[in-house]
């Protein structure tokens, strides 16, 4: 089911696949992390998202830690350009039509409501690169970064990105990947 349909108290009984573990709070995760590294917040889509956004920067605030903000929905990061200009935002885009969305779907996702949200960075699937959307965006916004890379298939081709959010890569992968592109 959606997150939205259940409350709080219900997820945090949930449990993380067919572990003993639960779903932590966004209150628990910050306490675990505790700022020994940078965080990536993703904002997600959905209806409530001035509450979200207010509930989540209310936590962020109090956190002695470094952070940036990410979200699909343009404005979420709006919200963050507004009331917390000093936060990092990123709008998250990929190819709409690709994956046959709604026409909301494709205006989001094409950027064209970038000139609201004002991110400080795009944050594209890697797979997209090539999407004319992107490829125009990077001419007003050239900071860029593939998401989400899984293979090395992927970050092989993720080379004309600033930066790279990955997942299922080890660092040493990364790094000797990015040694063998240096040598050749």
């Amino acid at each position: 089911g959606k997150l939205s349909d259940y409350t709080s108290a219900a997820l945090v009984q949930m449990r993380v696949g067919e572990s003993d573990e639960t779903i932590p709070t966004f209150a628990q995760v910050l306490e675990t992390v505790g700022g020994r590294v940078p965080l990536l917040v993703e904002i997600k889509y959905h209806t409530r998202i001035q509450e979200t956004c207010e509930k989540t920067a209310a936590q962020l605030d109090v956190y002695k830690g470094s952070y940036l903000i990410e979200s699909f929905h343009p404005l979420a990061v709006r919200w963050f350009a507004k009331h917390r200009p000093s936060v990092v935002r990123g709008q998250l885009a990929s190819h709409a039509l690709k994956e046959k969305r709604s026409a909301s779907h494709f205006i989001i996702d094409s950027m064209l409501l970038n000139f609201l949200a004002r991110p400080d960075f795009i944050a594209y699937r890697v797979q997209d690169r090539r999407h004319v959307p992107f490829l125009l965006a990077k001419l007003w916004h050239p900071y860029t970064v593939a998401w989400t890379v899984k293979t090395m298939d992927e970050l092989t081709v993720a080379t004309g990105f600033d930066q790279v959010i990955f997942e299922d890569i080890t660092p040493n992968e990364a790094m000797r990947l990015s040694r063998s592109k240096e040598n050749a």
